[in-house]
């Protein structure tokens, strides 16, 4: 009785042994993908801000090119309006 009683425990300790490894590996891998997936959120994020950067500067140079068009604009409008001045004289 007392040998089987040794038996059941060790059988006992011996599972948990084995659920205890389990959950370790279990965890580990856990860790690993989490930490690939802060690498990818990383890599995706500075990829992201850089996609920002250059937007941004392209907003900047379309800006400074109406800017530039509306100048333009208005110095033709003034030179239509003498022109047309011109002719009505």
């Amino acid at each position: 009785m007392i040998v089987s009683e040794k038996d059941d425990l060790v059988k006992s300790f011996q599972e948990h042994a084995a659920f205890i490894e389990q959950q370790t590996k279990d965890f580990a891998a856990y860790k690993e993908g989490h930490s690939l997936s802060n690498e990818v959120a990383q890599k995706k994020q500075k990829e992201y801000k850089h996609k920002l950067t250059v937007s941004m500067n392209k907003q900047s140079s379309l800006e400074s090119e109406i800017d530039e068009m509306q100048v333009k604009l208005r110095k033709m409008q003034r030179e239509r309006g003498n022109l047309q001045e011109d002719l009505d004289r």
